[in-house]
């Protein structure tokens, strides 16, 4: 699979406006927030790659400056061969960033028509134009709808209007910046769709998306990068970022509700196991415990517990999810 983005060593600061008092009280202190420090990766063609992390990691930032927005205070990136700082143009034909933002568009225009407008900004026009756009439409399935005003338009077609847009050039490299924000479940669902169906696996696009959603990075990406108060603290696909983090085993006890939560937590810690949650179901506890080890015999756990005098329905090995994979990531960062 050949690579078509390369970044390497990304470093980007904002300049932060000073107080007078503050030049007094605080001379030397630093005059610029660094939003991304030394983040490197690569996106091959036809993938999906999430970047994942809260409000503030630095994920708007990393993609304007792959979007050519903005340029590295470090750093190179790689579009297809050629390195953005050298080439406005071959950036621009390369990637489309897909806004959110509706008020982007002109909402007393048709989809049409903005796309139209859109579309001469980017230095398409005449036929070319008029067929990309009969392209695009029929791509986000908004044909049927093209000739109506974007006021009238429902949250769901005006977010396939933005994507529509970021097709124009027919760019080879897709960024969306929370795609599914705003959309309700049915919604976000056809979008993660249309994006891992339609345009990585059929279109052959790769696929850049920023999100702060466990599940979206997920169920959509073929590897996800977390990113962290600028840095990049892991990248991989999800097996391998759980792999990372399975230093213990983790199992799920299913069991009856009596004699008590108390109890049971004694049970499994006479025999080295760690209780991790529990939930109360009608007639029945659902304990996680863990082990410090990744691999254990689980039938001591098993007599145990059954010897306290409750009825074992199951205890089964868990996988770390992806929420704990970030959690522990995080967590090693900040110590």
């Amino acid at each position: 699979m050949r690579d078509v983005v390369i970044a390497t060593n990304l470093t980007k600061r904002y300049p932060l406006t000073k107080r007078y008092r503050d030049i007094f009280l605080r001379p030397f202190a630093s005059t610029h927030l660094t939003a991304l420090c030394d983040v490197s990766f690569m996106v091959g063609e036809g993938e999906v790659f999430g970047i994942l992390g809260p409000n503030g990691a630095g994920k708007t930032t990393l993609l304007k400056l792959l979007a050519g927005l903005l340029l590295p205070d470090a750093g190179t990136i790689i579009i297809n061969g050629r390195d953005i700082a050298e080439s406005e143009r071959h950036t621009k034909e390369s990637v489309g960033y897909v806004v959110n933002e509706e008020r982007s568009f002109y909402w007393r225009l048709t989809g049409r028509e903005n796309l139209s407008f859109f579309g001469t900004l980017e230095d398409l026009s005449g036929k070319v134009l008029s067929r990309r756009i009969e392209e695009v439409l029929e791509l986000v399935g908004l044909t049927a709808d093209a000739d109506r005003m974007v006021k009238d338009y429902s949250t769901g077609m005006r977010r396939r209007l933005a994507i529509a847009r970021g097709l124009l050039r027919n760019p080879s490299i897709i960024l969306f910046d929370e795609p599914t924000a705003t959309l309700d479940p049915k919604l976000s669902s056809s979008l993660r769709t249309f994006i891992r169906e339609t345009l990585s696996k059929k279109e052959g696009k790769a696929v850049c998306l920023a999100t702060h959603n466990l599940f979206e990075a997920e169920t959509v990406c073929d590897r996800i990068a977390i990113l962290h108060k600028g840095r990049l603290l892991a990248c991989g696909a999800p097996p391998d970022l759980r792999s990372r983090v399975a230093d213990q085993c983790v199992v799920e006890l299913t069991v009856s509700d009596s004699p008590g939560e108390e109890e049971l937590t004694d049970a499994a810690r006479q025999c080295g196991w760690a209780p991790l949650s529990f939930v109360r179901e009608p007639g029945r506890i659902r304990m996680r415990v863990a082990y410090p080890e990744t691999r254990r015999d689980l039938s001591p756990l098993v007599n145990a517990v059954s010897l306290a005098g409750f009825s074992v329905f199951a205890c089964l090995p868990v996988e770390p999810s992806l929420e704990e994979v970030f959690r522990r990531f995080t967590e090693e960062y900040a110590e």
